[in-house]
């Protein structure tokens, strides 16, 4: 029985660990690819976010970052949630993949809403 609850408890674990924890979880954004990447060697990691306006705010997995254009150096691997938005644009939401040991550069069209 002890080992019935053992496994029971790994496995409740598990399925925590691996869960998404996106904000919007559940939500699937569409793949943006980086339109140039550049080999900065191990242990370097960066992104470049610009967009077509001016002062449009970047949030990574719902956290805001700063303004475009916008340079983060040495974040983790992996995929994050990008989110570019600015008052009377359209946001756009993304999901990107960092590569560890590269620079990539995004830019992202922000399209004016229509009232």
């Amino acid at each position: 029985m002890r080992n019935f609850f053992s496994v029971l408890m790994l496995l409740l674990v598990s399925a925590v660990l691996f869960a998404q924890t996106s904000a919007d979880s559940g939500t699937t954004f569409p793949f943006l690819e980086p339109e140039t990447i550049s080999d900065l060697g191990a242990g370097h990691t960066s992104i470049n976010i610009r967009a077509n306006i001016r002062d449009a705010a970047v949030y990574l997995n719902g956290n805001f970052e700063g303004k475009v254009s916008l340079r983060l150096n040495d974040i983790m691997r992996g995929q994050y949630h990008l989110r570019l938005t600015r008052k009377g644009y359209i946001t756009k939401d993304y999901t990107i993949e960092v590569l560890a040991g590269c620079a990539q550069e995004y830019f992202i069209e922000l399209t004016e809403q229509k009232e």
